[in-house]
């Protein structure tokens, strides 16, 4: 009985009660929900600005790493305007090689170009006879060329050779030599 005599205090508690549940409580999961959505936004908003700040960064070490490669082109690569200009060069500067460690060249022949990414890859094959010590002292001379060149292979014959003596020999053989050309941007494009 004494319950029926506090029916106001119970009705006003369970009205209380009922606005927690209905009112209070999903204004409270609303605003949790709205800080979890601000948080993931800011979240999302700092891995943009982190990405803008790298972008910056990468365009940073892309404009490095291309001046880095046409200094690198440049040590390895010829920057004449044509083809047949370029082999000529190249072709004067082996047969002056030549000329200077005594050696008598049978054969000069361009083989196939090779076009590459942004450069020519030409091949040179040279028929030679000589010294077997000027034959070396060539190779060697044409590694340290600048432009590049590489010695992509060689076959020779030695004869007459005295170790006795200290003569390293005679030799007759062939060499190919590789080069590189920067093809000229408009050529390229």
């Amino acid at each position: 009985m004494s319950i029926l005599k506090n029916k106001p205090i119970l009705i006003g508690l369970i009205l209380v009660l009922v606005t927690i549940k209905f009112a209070f409580l999903p204004i409270v999961n609303w605003q949790e929900n709205k800080v979890l959505e601000i948080q993931k936004k800011n979240k999302q908003l700092k891995k943009g600005l982190a990405l803008v700040d790298n972008q910056q960064d990468l365009a940073f070490e892309l404009l490095t790493l291309q001046q880095f490669s046409l200094k690198q082109i440049q040590l390895v690569a010829g920057t004449e305007s044509t083809a047949i200009q370029y082999q000529l060069n190249i072709q004067r500067k082996i047969e002056a090689l030549i000329e200077k460690y005594e050696l008598r060249s049978r054969s000069v022949s361009w083989l196939n170009k090779v076009d590459r990414d942004g450069h020519e890859e030409h091949r040179l094959e040279v028929s030679l006879a000589g010294t077997f010590k000027g034959f070396i002292s060539l190779l060697t001379e044409i590694e340290k060329q600048k432009p590049k060149l590489a010695l992509l292979e060689f076959r020779s014959n030695i004869s007459k050779m005295f170790p006795n003596r200290n003569e390293l020999g005679q030799f007759s053989g062939k060499f190919v030599v590789i080069s590189w050309r920067a093809i000229p941007r408009e050529q390229n494009e």
